[in-house]
């Protein structure tokens, strides 16, 4: 056999005589597993069975089984194709890397390859036929292999994670399955079939073991294609190491020393630093649960502890990205803004995944009970349930904050806000794969949806110009070039953090969006003109936002606005300008008016109220706006506002939506705001709050964000200081830290802290200068506190453990 060194790459084998170097990454290691020869044949027959339930293998076969047995394969103009050495007649390019155009010339030839194996399988009329047409497929791999054309390190089109026959590795391993039989027998007899055979499995070996896509929701999708390469190889060593690889990403977060996985505060991360719960956290835990019911009763069946996993992956994670059936959709942003019918579907898959681990799990789970709750007590929206039945009991109540991904979710049994920040340690949600990047260039600027019939947001997205992002301050009209994964575009700053205690909890940002220079040189631009301090806090009923030092940080003429809310109008908008006579905007009477506040402000739509306090220039805006050019391109928009709300809609072009905004002009200087939201009220009830805003005892000046409600004490400090509240109660910091206080069920207060400028899970942003950002604090943190019961300072041992730093930690503990 020729020799053939290789070296691993993005994702495949490289023969090094394409001159393919790495592109930097490991191979991981692995331990060989030592059987005995009973061991062995126990495993053998084990792999035989889970050939038997592993339908891929079947569907991959009977596509080309179809084609050959209907007469659609042209044997003669096949065989043509190839020289009689089995080099194929055009010309197949070779290189480290290779164009979009190229890689489609390496699918052309797999397709010529695919067609001739099926034809020798099923579609030659005689054993002379079949043995030239298999002889054939033989050689011209073989060529393929020997002179290097196998295969780049390019990952989406060399191995990509959705469907074999999307990809030239998958394309090859469609050969192997259609004629596993032929090279099985033949490898004893063939030398060229032995040759080929283990020039495969070399190859494929690369799918289980390559370093960037293994771990992270990305490595459950390669099951498809790992699975054909193992069921191919027919050895039980083979399927011992991709047990063990992929054992070791379920429970090891991808890997010891890598970022992406699911982290110690259940974030699930996907290309590193975003929470990707929603439906990629639906997909990524079906197959981890597919691969345990494949598996169940051989030697690769999972543990106990791996199922117990999966299960708090479930609820801690995956069910806070639902709200009434609704999926929080820029969990999965680069889709979720695009694939209607993927957001859809989460709650009922989800709810089947809950009852498929019950029954895979059985009486062994140690959450068994939790699982059983949650599938029974889980909201079906209306377009899961027949007859469109609306589900109106309560959901659960708690607060989470994911400090790997500067996600929080606050819930309460009839509303649920979330909110999403960035900071130097984690991004913007993914970009989107359309140009240009508007979609999702905001989602890091604070994003802060509202939900209260969960659907607010499910079609109101439609009429976006993602210029109105609630909860977002951004300068208007800025766009930047779109990418697959957009990792350069980050906070400027540090400063991003926040606090619960698994009811209540705030957080806070300090926003400065830009682009980092690829090159790695730390150089940076501004993508965004606006900088402010933001920062979110959650009450039983709702939320106080404030925003500080709002200012121009680079040039520019587009007015900054932060935005309330964004979506579609129902009903009449009921508002009141400094305790002025409330005035009525009837759902047909369209108004865009700016509305100068002195005071306090309040504005009702649709049970959810909204209170302005201070100056401001609201503005409100009532009126009909187009969809988005590149939403309307997802075909499931238009099948489903079609179904529900008429052809009519659809015609229109555009819907009726409810915007509401604070215009801080083009330059402002050292600007502020302060706004409360009730998700669940009505009008005489909101009145009756904006009456007590003034009661309220909070700051917002000098990088200090504070404020005192229903007996929660909450400070932000982006910057050392004291916050005087009410009644002689004060809180002071030397450091900067996210401070919650409140009392417990037995009357004493308990203090809660988080380090906002920890490191998270990166290096500075220079390659190789061996450094680390953030601050770690060794030594507890101590704060000064008055008025509090009778504690006088409180100290914080705050985690020095890579990946928990954000965590929420009791003081005096």
């Amino acid at each position: 056999m020729k020799n053939f060194n290789v070296c691993v790459g993005a994702v495949l084998l490289i023969a090094t005589c394409c001159g393919a170097g790495t592109a930097g990454y490991d191979s991981q290691p692995y331990a060989p597993v030592k059987n005995s020869p009973a061991l062995l044949a126990e495993k053998q027959v084990a792999l035989a069975a889970v050939r038997k339930v592993w339908t891929l293998d079947d569907e991959v076969v009977a596509g080309v089984r179809n084609k050959a047995e209907k007469g659609k394969v042209d044997a003669d103009a096949l065989f043509e194709s190839f020289n009689d050495d089995g080099s194929w007649k055009k010309k197949l390019p070779v290189g480290e890397t290779l164009t979009e155009k190229e890689y489609k010339t390496h699918e052309a030839y797999f397709a010529d390859l695919i067609s001739l194996a099926g034809y020798s399988r099923f579609g030659a009329k005689n054993a002379l036929d079949k043995n030239k047409a298999k002889g054939l497929v033989y050689r011209s791999l073989l060529w393929y292999f020997d002179n290097g054309f196998a295969a780049p390190p390019q990952y989406h089109q060399t191995f990509n994670y959705h469907a074999p026959m999307a990809t030239v590795g998958g394309r090859m391993l469609i050969v192997g399955t259609v004629l596993f039989d032929d090279i099985h027998a033949d490898r004893a007899k063939n030398m060229k079939a032995q040759n080929l055979y283990e020039y495969m499995c070399d190859y494929g070996r690369q799918f289980i073991n390559a370093a960037p896509q293994i771990r992270g929701p990305n490595w459950s999708f390669r099951l498809d294609n790992c699975m054909l390469y193992v069921l191919f190889c027919d050895d039980p060593v083979v399927m011992d190491e991709y047990s063990y690889h992929w054992n070791k990403a379920l429970s090891f977060n991808r890997w010891e020393t890598e970022t992406d996985g699911v982290h110690p505060d259940w974030s699930m991360m996907h290309h590193g630093d975003m929470n990707y719960w929603g439906m990629y956290g639906i997909a990524w835990t079906s197959r981890v649960i597919q691969y345990g019911e494949v598996f169940n009763g051989t030697p690769w069946a999972y543990k106990i502890e791996q199922l117990d996993f999966i299960a708090d992956c479930m609820t801690e994670g995956v069910r806070w990205s639902l709200y009434r059936g609704n999926c929080e959709y820029t969990s999965a942003p680069k889709r979720g803004s695009f694939l209607l019918a993927r957001t859809d579907g989460v709650a009922a898959s989800f709810k089947e995944l809950v009852a498929q681990l019950l029954e895979l799990g059985g009486d062994q789970l140690s959450s068994r009970t939790g699982l059983e709750r949650l599938e029974s007590e889980l909201i079906l929206p209306p377009w899961s349930v027949e007859g469109g039945a609306v589900d109106t009991r309560p959901e659960f109540s708690g607060h989470r904050y994911f400090w790997t991904t500067e996600y929080q979710v606050h819930r309460r049994p009839d509303f649920a806000i979330y909110t999403r920040r960035c900071s130097q340690r984690t991004r913007p949600p993914e970009d989107s794969s359309q140009k240009p990047g508007t979609l999702h260039l905001n989602y890091g600027t604070g994003y802060t949806p509202i939900m209260r019939s969960g659907d607010e947001l499910r079609l109101s997205r439609l009429a976006w110009d993602f210029q109105h992002v609630p909860g977002t301050t951004v300068e208007q009209g800025c766009t930047v070039a779109s990418g697959k994964a957009g990792s350069t575009k980050r906070g400027l700053n540090l400063f991003s953090g926040g606090v619960d205690d698994g009811m209540y909890g705030c957080g806070a940002f300090d926003m400065q969006i830009v682009q980092f220079d690829p090159d790695g040189s730390g150089s940076y631009e501004f993508i965004n003109g606006a900088g402010a301090l933001k920062g979110t806090f959650f009450f039983d009923d709702g939320m106080v936002a404030l925003g500080q030092n709002i200012r121009r940080i680079a040039p520019g003429s587009g007015k900054i606005l932060t935005t309330l809310n964004n979506v579609m109008r129902k009903g009449n908008v009921v508002y009141s300008i400094d305790e002025s006579s409330p005035k009525t905007v009837k759902q047909s009477n369209p108004i865009e008016q700016q509305l100068t506040v002195n005071h306090v402000a309040w504005v009702w739509h649709d049970h959810v109220g909204y209170v302005v306090s201070g100056a401001a220039k609201l503005v409100l805006s009532c009126d009909e706006q187009p969809f988005n050019e590149k939403l309307k391109q997802d075909k499931d928009f238009k099948k489903i506002i079609i179904a529900e709300l008429g052809k009519e809609i659809w015609g229109n072009d555009r819907f009726n939506m409810f915007r509401l905004w604070l215009d801080h002009g083009s330059d402002p200087q050292n600007q502020s705001y302060a706004y409360a939201v009730y998700p669940n009220c009505s009008v005489q009830e909101l009145k009756a709050r904006a009456a007590q805003v003034g009661t309220f005892s909070k700051k917002n000046v000098a990088g200090i964000q504070a404020i005192a409600k229903d007996g929660i004490f909450y400070a932000v400090f982006s910057k050392p200081g004291t916050v005087q509240f009410a009644d002689g109660v004060s809180i002071s910091s030397d450091v900067p830290l996210v401070v919650m206080v409140r009392k417990n069920d037995s009357g004493e207060y308990e203090f809660h802290a988080s380090n906002p400028d920890h490191r998270g899970l990166r290096r500075e942003y220079v390659p190789g200068s061996g450094k680390t950002i953030g601050t770690l604090y060794k030594e507890p943190i101590v704060i000064r506190v008055e008025g509090l019961g009778s504690e006088t300072s409180v100290g914080f041992q705050l985690s020095t453990e890579r990946g928990e730093e954000g965590a929420s930690v009791k003081g005096g503990q």
